[in-house]
């Protein structure tokens, strides 16, 4: 690869050298799982990658809106201890988020496979729903 032409290509979108050749295959393998570039965001999966693809191809004909991804949720505030010491606040990441139908009811998501459902993710769910009142959509 040229010099002048990692110039051109990756510094508008913020990549090293290294990340160039990838992000012009589309795709890196970063410790052992495949990585995919969409619109200079790189998704975690292939799959999620997929799915954002869907979802911008949704939203461009009208059906959703206000997509967002990689969107916080605070389920337990941070706090201080009888002891003084401090414990951190319990968080959940969305992979997208977005608003559907004419009532505009928020749908959030998250791409899930076998080995991502776990103990965690089943108690962050829970919190979730009883304290937003969200049910989570998995893909």
């Amino acid at each position: 690869m040229v010099w002048y032409g990692y110039l051109v290509a990756a510094t508008p979108f913020g990549l090293t050298r290294g990340e160039t050749a990838t992000a012009i295959l589309g795709i890196a393998l970063v410790a052992g799982a495949v990585k995919a570039y969409r619109e200079r965001r790189r998704q975690r999966a292939q799959k999620e990658a997929r799915r954002y693809d869907f979802l911008i191809e949704r939203e461009r004909r009208g059906e959703i809106r206000d997509l967002r991804l990689q969107v916080d949720f605070t389920l337990q505030e941070a706090y201080t201890d009888a002891e003084g010491r401090r414990v951190r606040a319990i968080r959940y990441r969305a992979d997208f988020t977005y608003y559907e139908g004419a009532q505009g009811r928020q749908v959030v998501e998250d791409v899930k496979s076998r080995p991502t459902r776990t103990r965690e993710y089943a108690m962050k769910k829970k919190m979730l729903k009883d304290r937003f009142g969200i049910d989570i959509t998995e893909v």
